[in-house]
C-alpha cells in the first residue's frame, strides 16, 4: 500500500537550481557573451549570434551547410548528437529562432494528415483560414523542444528576445516587456521554466539581471528560493575580461569550485 508523508512530516526540497532556465533580453545586451562563460556547457547558435566569441558552441547554419541539409533537419541532428554526448547544460540562444523554425516544420506536419494532404502552400500560419496554422505551429515547436529532453545532465537555458507589448490594467494602457515568442507556445515555456530573468544594462559596464515580478515585464519570476523576487549583478567587464556570476543562479558551481581549489 502506497504510505503517504505523515501529518506535519516535511519533504525536504530536491531541487534547488533551476533545471529549465529563460533569460531574456534586448538585442546587444550581450546574453550570448555571457552565456559561453558557463562552465560545462555548450551553446546552440541558431542566429549567428556567437561568431564573434570563444567558447564551446555549435552553429546551426554551419551544421546545415556542412551536412547539405535544411536548417530544421540540422537542428534535429545536434539534438541527436547532444542526447549521444550530454553535457551539463545545454543553451538554446535563441528560443525565438526555434518559433521561426516552427513555421516550416508546422507546415510539414499538416502535410502529413488528411486534411493536409492537398495542401501546396509553403506557410500554414498565414496561408490556412481562421488561424487554424497556429495549433500545428504551437504543436511543431513543442515537438522541437522536446528534441532536447536529454542532451543535458543540470538545466536547459532558452535566450530570447524581448517584446513590448500593452496590457490593460485599471482602464490604463500599460507597456510592458514579454518574451518574444507568440501565443500558447511562450505560456507553455513560461509554464515549465523554473526561473526567468530578464536581462539589462546597468552601470559601470555591469548588466543587470532581475528575477522580480513586476508590472513592467510580465512573465519574469523564480521558483527557487535564492533566485525568487531577487535581483543582482549578472556580468562585469573588467578590462578586457567578461566576469559573469553564473554561481548565483546555479550554486552547484559554487561547490565545484570550492572542490577544485582544494
Amino acid at each position: 500500500m502506497l504510505e503517504l508523508p505523515k501529518n506535519n512530516e516535511i519533504v525536504s526540497a530536491t531541487s534547488v537550481d533551476p533545471k529549465v532556465l529563460v533569460l531574456i533580453s534586448f538585442p546587444k545586451t550581450g546574453k550570448t557573451e555571457s552565456a559561453l562563460k558557463l562552465p560545462n556547457s555548450i551553446l546552440v547558435d541558431l542566429e549567428d549570434s556567437a561568431t564573434s566569441y570563444s567558447g564551446t558552441k555549435i552553429n546551426l547554419n554551419s551544421v546545415a551547410k556542412k551536412e547539405k541539409v535544411s536548417k530544421l533537419r540540422a537542428l534535429k541532428m545536434i539534438a541527436d548528437a547532444l542526447k549521444a554526448d550530454p553535457r551539463d547544460y545545454v543553451i538554446l540562444d535563441t528560443v525565438t529562432e526555434i518559433q521561426d523554425l516552427a513555421r516550416e516544420y508546422a507546415t510539414m506536419l499538416y502535410k502529413q494528415t488528411l486534411q493536409g494532404k492537398g495542401f501546396t502552400g509553403k506557410d500554414v500560419i498565414s496561408e490556412l483560414p481562421q488561424g487554424a496554422g497556429w495549433a500545428f505551429a504551437r504543436n511543431a515547436m513543442d515537438d522541437m523542444l522536446s528534441w532536447f529532453d536529454g542532451t543535458y545532465n543540470k538545466g536547459i537555458i532558452y535566450l530570447g528576445h524581448v517584446k513590448l507589448a500593452s496590457i490593460n490594467k485599471e482602464g490604463k494602457d500599460i507597456q510592458v516587456k514579454d518574451l518574444e515568442i507568440a501565443g500558447k507556445s511562450k505560456q507553455l515555456l513560461c509554464k515549465n521554466a523554473d526561473a526567468i530573468g530578464i536581462i539589462y544594462r546597468g552601470k559601470n559596464n555591469q548588466n543587470i539581471i532581475s528575477f522580480k515580478s513586476g508590472e513592467d515585464h510580465v512573465v519574469v519570476g523564480a521558483r527557487a528560493p535564492h533566485l525568487s523576487n531577487e535581483e543582482f549583478v549578472f556580468s562585469e567587464k573588467i578590462g578586457t575580461q567578461l566576469k559573469v556570476n553564473w554561481d548565483k543562479i546555479y550554486t552547484d558551481l559554487i561547490k565545484e569550485n570550492a572542490n577544485s581549489k582544494e
